[in-house]
């Protein structure tokens, strides 16, 4: 649709404004829209048009009905996002290309060509792909993410536009957390809630010096204004926790993707990568060693050309390497790793990218460790051993990095990590489970919740160690400090604070003192004695 024909369907929307309100056009974003100038934009009421010998309308009875006309068209034009299509834009205009993607799918779509033009990509941007057995879903993620286009859907229209102006386009959603809260205190529980949510996905909170999203508690719902982006990874997100409540992780884990997914891609690529293979590469382009790779064991291999192009790195790389018998994988890593390279499995896709593009991808897997945890369910032990013995960053500790939550109402973490990472952990924990099983039961010993732990906060270069002093004892647990016997205790030393409580109320004190920037380091265990 070009930008004229888009302006006129505008302009006639914008004729029944007034009737909209009534029919259920759900305007949830913030994005103002000027009618254009041709067109009939009158909005004479139907009473003023009607004859002088007519008598009014009747009344309506009772409030109108409001029909999500919007919300019904969204589901429709995501079913139709999930036709596989065969296409080869080679050198396909991206404006063309986007509409012949929409007409396979038969959905309506425009192209928001003056974001574009701010960001300098033109419509006629060549494209430059092969889609064989693709979702109309994926091909649209893999075109465009690569120039820093993304797609949403809005108006009843799939819109596409740059990463920066969907960013700035929020709306709001309801979930269903009844179930997660309910194990809880009202307020431990909410606060254990929100930040599952916010460091489990990519958006911008208030707690991050952002003003994107929010996130609001009633009646056992959630309540979030965020990017439409962000949106679908919290859909993701409880859809994974569901899963997870119904026992499909069983000691594993679970990724939390959308629905639409191709995990059964995925896997299949998975089991490729383990296959052995003989290769025998001399001076070949790197080009052609993936298309050999992926035509041998039949799997999509589609390199992130842009990440290599800033490092230097030029897809005619020449690559030489002969091997007999060895895995797939082990052949990537030989090939890869001395050029800085190295590669994921995403989206029913093996990507090629550098090794700094791939510490910057995050993504989020809820793990079961119900088992690990014990009955006592010590979270907070296995949070600490998971941070120091793989490789990170954490967040936590080093400012920047991955995140690890608790969703201990069904005995998982939620880890937002590198794949790489992500790897380190499933080992971690299979040779926890390995070791766990060779021991007797009975040995093992039992974590008294109650007890009293000492844990010493660094609180260098904050320069608020007198306020925080007096802020934690009166903003956490309050009515737990003050006995006589000194149990529960908190002291000034130096740049640092001493704090004697339960393994629980220290949990609480943690996420307040991340508030105005703490970070845990590890080391000296972490702070505890």
């Amino acid at each position: 649709m070009s930008m004229l024909s888009k302006s006129v369907l505008l302009g006639t929307c914008l004729v029944a404004l007034g009737l909209l309100a009534f029919s259920g056009c759900d305007h949830r974003n913030n994005r103002a829209s000027t009618p254009a100038a041709d067109g009939d934009q009158s909005t004479d009421t139907d009473a003023e048009k009607q004859p002088n010998d007519q008598p009014p309308a009747p009344p309506r009875k009772g409030p109108p009905t409001l029909v999500d006309l919007s919300r019904a068209a969204e589901q429709k034009i995501r079913s139709a996002m999930q036709t596989k299509i065969d296409l080869t834009p080679d050198g396909m205009a991206l404006q063309e290309f986007v509409q012949l993607v929409a007409e396979k799918g038969e959905f309506p779509v425009w192209i928001n060509e003056i974001a574009l033009s701010e960001e300098g990509i033109a419509p006629d941007e060549p494209i430059y792909d092969r889609l064989h057995s693709v979702t109309i879903e994926h091909a649209l993620n893999w075109t465009l993410e690569p120039l820093g286009l993304t797609w949403m859907i809005d108006d009843e229209t799939l819109n596409v536009t740059t990463e920066i102006d969907a960013e700035e386009e929020v709306f709001t959603q309801t979930y269903d957390a009844h179930k997660y809260l309910r194990h809880q205190e009202d307020a431990e529980g909410e606060d254990s809630l929100y930040a599952l949510i916010a460091n489990a996905t990519s958006g911008v909170w208030p707690d991050d010096g952002g003003a994107s999203g929010t996130m609001s508690f009633l009646n056992g719902m959630v309540i979030v204004r965020q990017t439409t982006s962000v949106q679908r990874e919290i859909t993701a997100l409880f859809k994974t926790l569901h899963a997870v409540e119904s026992g499909h992780a069983k000691r594993s884990s679970l990724p939390v993707r959308p629905e639409s997914y191709p995990h059964s891609e995925d896997a299949q690529i998975h089991v490729a990568l383990k296959k052995p293979t003989s290769v025998e590469y001399l001076d070949e382009p790197f080009s052609a060693v993936a298309a050999d790779l992926a035509e041998r064991h039949k799997i999509r291999i589609r390199i992130i050309a842009t990440a290599l192009e800033e490092e230097g790195i030029a897809l005619d790389e020449p690559f030489s390497l002969t091997l007999n018998d060895v895995s797939c994988c082990s052949v990537l890593h030989l090939l890869l790793e001395p050029m800085g390279l190295t590669y994921y499995v995403s989206e029913g896709a093996l990507w090629v990218t550098t090794e700094i593009d791939a510490e910057e991808t995050l993504n989020t897997a809820l793990y079961d460790v119900h088992d690990i945890a014990g009955p006592d369910g010590d979270y907070d032990s296995l949070i600490q051993v998971i941070q120091q013995e793989t490789s990170g960053p954490w967040g936590e500790i080093d400012g920047t990095g991955g995140t690890v939550n608790e969703a201990e109402m069904l005995g998982a973490l939620a880890i937002r990590q590198t794949h790489r990472v992500h790897q380190e952990v499933a080992q971690l924990l299979a040779d926890m489970r390995t070791t766990m099983a060779a021991q007797p039961k009975t040995d093992r010993p039992k974590r008294d919740p109650n007890a009293v732990v000492t844990r010493v906060y660094n609180l260098k270069g904050m320069k608020l160690v007198d306020d925080l002093l007096t802020a934690v004892p009166k903003y956490v647990a309050a009515d737990s400090w003050g006995d006589k016997k000194k149990t529960h205790s908190i002291q000034k030393v130096g740049e640092t604070l001493v704090i004697r409580h339960t393994p629980k109320v220290h949990k609480q004190i943690e996420r307040f003192l991340q508030q105005f920037g703490y970070y845990r380091s590890t080391g000296g265990g972490a702070g505890y004695f």
